[in-house]
């Protein structure tokens, strides 16, 4: 059973959670929306699976989105690499606790594609297919270094992809000297789960799912640049 502290700091994620809800639906921190009201009427059946998950779900994902502890880091680092490291029981109480009820949260919320996005060029606006993207660093870079089209990999953990391209992308690379830094692409067509609407930071979030199959699609050794770590490569992946 967690500690008194513990309940009470994960029932602050309930009522962010909750917040979030009220804020889309046209409330305020003191007070509720007006569910007559147009703005209500109009977000509803966007935020409605958010509004319905149990209050253990979204605990879960208020833990998966937040950075101060860094629950997602230690979560994913366990699901990929099960034997790497034995945690304190509370430590693994709590990662089976997030585990268990993000996977139910998760399963709850349908699949999307990638939001159309706005272009730009010669004063002309033209709308371009959407794209999810996602930065990596470190031992992962290599693992995708070495892989030819047509490899296909599964990742055991839970992946997190943007729909808002470079800017969001900047924040997760690395400027560090000699870092590793990759980024990958989403073949047009993929669908992931989207936790933006509920989530601390606006980055656009949407997650693979623990156990998803990749293919190689193809490489570019510079095929992304990046205003804070130069020209990266870029790998396009296909959800199989």
């Amino acid at each position: 059973m967690f500690s008194q502290k513990l309940k009470e700091r994960l029932d602050q994620f309930i009522l962010a959670h909750d917040g979030r809800i009220t804020k889309k639906l046209g409330g305020t921190p003191f007070k509720e929306a007006d569910p007559s009201s147009e703005q209500y009427q109009r977000v509803l059946p966007s935020v409605k699976p958010y509004m319905d998950l149990t209050s253990d779900e979204k605990i879960a994902l208020g833990m998966y989105g937040e950075n101060v502890n860094q629950y997602y880091k230690q979560l994913n680092q366990q699901l990929r690499s099960p034997s790497s490291s034995k945690l304190d029981p509370e430590t693994q109480e709590v990662l089976d606790y997030m585990k268990n009820n993000l996977l139910s949260a998760v399963t709850k919320l349908q699949s999307v594609s990638p939001r159309e996005r706005i272009s730009l060029t010669n004063g002309v606006e033209t709308n371009v297919p959407g794209r999810f993207t996602r930065a990596v660093t470190g031992d992962f870079v290599d693992q995708l270094s070495r892989l030819r089209p047509g490899d296909t990999f599964v990742d055991d953990g839970f992946a997190s992809y943007t729909d808002q391209d470079a800017p969001t992308l900047n924040m997760f690379l690395s400027e560090d000297r000699g870092a590793k830094n990759a980024v990958i692409e989403l073949k047009e067509g993929a669908q992931l789960k989207n936790i933006s609407p509920i989530t601390e930071f606006s980055e656009g979030e949407h997650l693979a799912m623990p156990g998803t199959q990749y293919k190689l699609v193809s490489s570019d050794p510079k095929g992304f640049n990046s205003r804070k770590a130069g020209d990266l490569p870029k790998y396009v992946l296909e959800i199989i």
